[in-house]
């Protein structure tokens, strides 16, 4: 009569790690939001499309750039809000994938919403 051979056990324990290391890696770089409070500095209309220009303070230069789509702006309970409602010293909060483009003033590489309080 043949005995079973058992497979070893080694090789579950290096996929469940494989697996763990790739569910941490998914959470941290793309379902885990970034979220900043800034402060509108300015805002610019045109054909080329609009932006506002915000900061961490009103007093300091803007230190990011935002490109606008109405698609971003929502008020507190999530209705969205026209771009020509804000001003300067609106404070928003930006939820975003945390990247951004290493130039000043910083752009936001994925933007999710953008809510103004």
């Amino acid at each position: 009569m043949k005995e079973k051979v058992h497979s070893f056990p080694a090789k579950k324990v290096v996929i469940f790690l494989l697996l763990a290391v790739l569910a941490v890696l998914l959470y941290r770089f793309v379902l885990h939001p970034s979220v900043e409070h800034l402060y509108i500095l300015d805002i610019t209309t045109g054909p080329g499309g609009s932006a506002i220009y915000a900061g961490s303070n009103l007093d300091e230069p803007p230190s990011y750039y935002i490109p606008m789509t109405k698609d971003y702006l929502r008020n507190k309970s999530f209705h969205r809000i026209e771009l020509s409602s804000l001003e300067r010293g609106d404070k928003i909060t930006v939820i975003s994938n945390g990247q951004v483009l290493a130039t000043g003033p910083y752009t936001y590489v994925t933007i999710y919403c953008i809510f103004v309080e």
